[in-house]
């Protein structure tokens, strides 16, 4: 069966066929120029797509949970040039406390999940702003920020570096998934004070899932332009 009758075959049965954008492909598709990329919430398993999508670039990594440690993660990408920063990400420099999930540890973080029944541990845990981590590194930046419902708090520490910052995807929950009053429209708001605009959605197929990976870029980038646009819907 060639592609597009297998295209025709599942549509017609109800199934919804999309190229992958969380893959290192989509990124290097896009042609963006960082040189430094942020990784904040790495857990134990990194983030491979973010890295295969910039090779040639430097990797920052920020994951407060005790057992990732920085020979794990050079465990499981030994080629990957990058510094760990075995910290959380806030808006203010200090200590704080933070439930730490060792069934599910990409659930970790500073809000309670109100759609799981497990509470973890309660560790205190050193927290730094990203103004601060990123000081000495090349420009323009890249963020990934996966924390769990904390990513005001993140980009609230980041102020001082956002002009320098390319491209920003962040995991936000529509749904009332963590205990906190902040919501999608905060991190928009937010966001388009910082200069940036919603730019695409990287894991939305068919019904949304409760937590989505958004993609943002300065609002006076020329892949806003409809040229620049109308080729990026036909190579996805």
């Amino acid at each position: 069966m060639e592609v597009k009758d297998a295209y025709t075959f599942l549509r017609e049965r109800g199934f919804t066929v999309a190229s992958p954008k969380w893959d290192g492909g989509y990124f290097q598709r896009l042609e963006f120029s960082a040189k430094t990329i942020v990784d904040v919430g790495v857990a134990s398993f990194g983030t491979k797509p973010l890295y295969d999508g910039f090779p040639g670039a430097k990797f920052v990594l920020v994951e407060p949970l005790p057992e990732v440690t920085e020979e794990k993660i050079r465990g499981l990408f030994p080629n990957l040039d990058f510094d760990y920063f075995h910290c959380a990400a806030g808006a203010n420099e200090g200590v704080a406390l933070f439930t730490e999930r060792t069934d599910k540890d990409w659930f970790s973080g500073f809000h309670a999940r109100s759609d799981d029944g497990s509470e973890g541990n309660t560790i205190e845990v050193p927290v730094k702003r990203l103004d601060d981590i990123l000081a000495r590194y090349s420009t323009p930046f890249g963020l990934k920020i996966d924390v769990e419902g904390f990513e005001i708090a993140v980009l609230e520490g980041a102020e001082g570096i956002m002009a320098d910052v390319e491209f920003a995807i962040v995991e936000c929950a529509l749904s009332k998934t963590f205990n906190r009053t902040e919501r999608f429209s905060d991190l928009v708001e937010l966001m388009r004070r910082y200069g940036f605009e919603l730019y695409d959605i990287l894991n939305i197929v068919g019904k949304p899932p409760p937590d989505l990976d958004f993609v943002f870029i300065q609002k006076d980038n020329a892949r806003f332009d409809l040229s620049s646009y109308s080729l990026r819907v036909r190579s996805t």
